[in-house]
């Protein structure tokens, strides 16, 4: 029964930037029970997707793809979710292949990972099983085969912040100056980071900085 209270009045958010696959999504969730509605919001490049208006439990889906200036909009976006608005759940489509990505996407915290190549009933039954409470992220059969045996822990917030100005080009100085913080307490974090994401060097940390921000 509790199982059933939680599945009722979800709202679900559609952020995709190609029109035909946000359609596609729109058609599957639309005849889901549970769903109380679903909105699709026009993509804009220059107007970031805000989280201030989403209901707490909300389903926003969206699309992380090969394109620079719209990957690093929605990392910029799964950032700010995942430090300041947790309670809405995050399903992400992709057709990227990069497993330290995947990784990425995975110790952020996210309710599901799914890959566009996976067939749509693969879709359907692990977005109805997001939409229950689950601490382990949801992976599609293409995309399990991609990460490793062993999935990064999850990220803390901090460490999440830490990593998005490193991404930015930001030092560790500079961070803790921003932050208010003790440089090495900066540092402990971006280590701690490093080793959830099997980052050996600064080069491995610098590649993933690229591959997200795509400076």
């Amino acid at each position: 029964m509790s199982s059933v209270i939680r599945k009722k009045n979800k709202d679900v958010i559609i952020h995709i930037p190609c029109e035909m696959i946000a359609h596609g999504v729109r058609h599957c969730v639309s005849g889901i029970p549970g769903i109380a509605s679903v909105q699709q919001l026009e993509y804009r490049p220059d107007k970031p997707m805000s989280l201030c208006s989403l209901r707490p439990g909300a389903i926003v889906v969206l699309d992380v793809n090969d394109h620079h200036a719209q990957r690093a909009q929605t990392f910029a976006f799964l950032h700010a979710w995942q430090i300041y608005y947790p309670e809405v759940r995050i399903i992400a489509l992709t057709r990227n292949r990069h497993p330290r990505l995947l990784s990425y996407l995975s110790a952020l915290g996210l309710n599901a990972i799914i890959s566009l190549y996976d067939p749509v009933t693969v879709f359907q039954a692990i977005f109805i099983r997001s939409m229950d409470f689950c601490e382990q992220v949801q992976l599609s059969p293409l995309i399990r085969n991609l990460l490793p045996e062993e999935m990064p822990k999850k990220l803390t917030c901090r460490e999440v912040q830490v990593l998005e100005k490193l991404f930015n080009g930001k030092s560790v100085s500079m961070i803790a100056e921003e932050l208010s913080r003790d440089i090495r307490t900066i540092s402990t974090h971006k280590r701690r980071a490093m080793e959830k994401l099997n980052l050996r060097s600064e080069k491995d940390l610098h590649q993933l900085g690229w591959t997200v921000t795509g400076k």
